[in-house]
This record gives structure tokens, sequence and C-alpha cells, in this order.
């Protein structure tokens, strides 16, 4: 025992022993605290890089997809390009047809011109030239103005009253379209047959620088005129008599 120990009181000795004990037992206490708070600072150390861990794996899947995004955005801009370089075709062929209607219009426009010279010229030759038709091609046909000057040239009114006599029968229920059709075979009949006829209808044309058809027109209305007429006549006689 050491000298300084023998020689001091032995409450006090206790005490310091006691003290001494109390010391030691907070020192071994702190260390195994310590012991625990170093394990769970690992545990939470080793949590911690898990989840680094883990959010970098999310990261990098979240970078790849927008990698993904900007690869599609990137061949979007590609196909809106093409389709500019399209619209812009499309706009140079419209300009282009547009180019061709502005020259068909003009086109237009100088045929129209020239049409109107054409009628002009036509105009003229016919002032030049009288017409050779002697018939009027409306709705009934109707002598014109040189049918009824021929007519009254060959007297084809009072040819066409003598052989009237000889349809009247066979028109009777006929339309009027009917009778003009029984009227141009019967004159084209004696035009073929009557000797006499067909020398007057050819001396006419040649007199009149116009065709035999033409000539024949002008007997053909006047036969039917005489027929319808007759018919009237006919009728207003029935219905008087009827009356009677």
């Amino acid at each position: 025992m050491p000298e300084w120990l023998a020689l001091t009181p032995w409450w006090i000795s206790v005490g310091l022993l006691i003290s001494i004990g109390i010391a030691i037992f907070k020192i071994m206490r702190w260390t195994l605290t310590t012991d625990k708070r170093l394990e769970i600072l690992e545990v939470a150390i080793i949590d911690f890089r898990t989840a680094m861990k883990e959010q970098g794996e999310e990261i990098k899947g979240i970078q790849s997809e927008i990698k993904g995004i900007q690869s599609e955005i990137k061949g979007i801009q590609s196909e809106i390009k093409g389709i500019q370089s399209e619209i812009r075709g499309i706009q140079s062929e419209i300009r282009g047809i547009q180019s061709d209607i502005k020259g068909i219009q003009f086109e237009i426009r100088e045929m129209r011109t020239d049409f109107k010279e054409m009628q002009k010229a036509v105009v003229n030759i016919y002032k030049i030239f009288p017409s050779e038709k002697t018939v009027e091609e409306n709705s009934p046909i109707q002598l014109s103005e040189l049918g009824r000057e021929v007519s009254n040239e060959i007297d084809a009114s009072n040819w066409a009253q003598k052989h009237a006599l000889q349809l009247i029968s066979s028109s009777r229920d006929k339309e009027e379209f009917e009778i003009f059709d029984s009227c141009v075979d019967y004159v084209d009949d004696k035009f073929q047959s009557d000797q006499s006829f067909y020398k007057t209808i050819r001396s006419t044309a040649y007199n009149r620088s116009i065709s035999n058809s033409s000539i024949l027109k002008v007997f053909q209305v006047e036969l039917r005129n005489h027929i319808i007429k007759l018919l009237e006549e006919n009728n207003n006689l029935e219905v008087q008599t009827s009356e009677e």
C-alpha cells in the first residue's frame, strides 16, 4: 500500500475509492452509450447510402425517359420540317396552277374577241348573200319572208288548195305534226313522179339560187295550212249542223 494512502484517514480513503469507482462506472457507461450511438450512426449512414443509391437509379431512369422524349421531339421536329417542305411544294404548284389559270383566262378573252369578230363577219356575209331559208324554224313551221315571195311567184297556195282535198279524209284524226309529215311525203312524191311539178321546182330554185329542198318546203307548209283550214271549216260546219 502506498505510504500516502497509509497515512490518509480511512474514511477519506473510502470516499476516494467510492469516487474513483463512480468515475470508472460513468466512463464505462459513456463508452457503451457511444458504441450504440456509433452503431445507430452506421445504420443511418447505410440507410442513407441505400436511399441515395435508389434515388440515383430513379434519377437515371428519369434521365433515360428524358432522353427518349428528346429523341421523340427531334423526330416530330423532323416530320414537321418534312410537312413544311411538302407545303412549300404544294404552294409552288398552286402558284403554277394560278399562273396557268390566268393564261387560260387570257386565251378565253382572246377567243371571245375572235368570236365576236367572227359573228360580225358572218353578219356581213349574210348582208351580202341573203339567206335561202324559205321557212322559219319555230313551232309551228311557217313561211319566212323569202318563202312568201316564192309562194306568190309560183302560186304555191293555189296548188296546195287543190291538192289538200286529196288528203283531207286521211288527216281527220291526225295531230298537226302528223299532218305536216304527210304533206312532206306527198310533196316529195310529187317531185319524183310529176314532171311538170319537178320542172317548176328546179326552175324556181335555179332562178333564186337556192336549193330544191327550200322550194319544196314552201309547198309543204302551204299544203299543211290548207288541210288544217279545211278541217277547221268542216268541224265548224258539223257543229252548226248538229245544233240545227
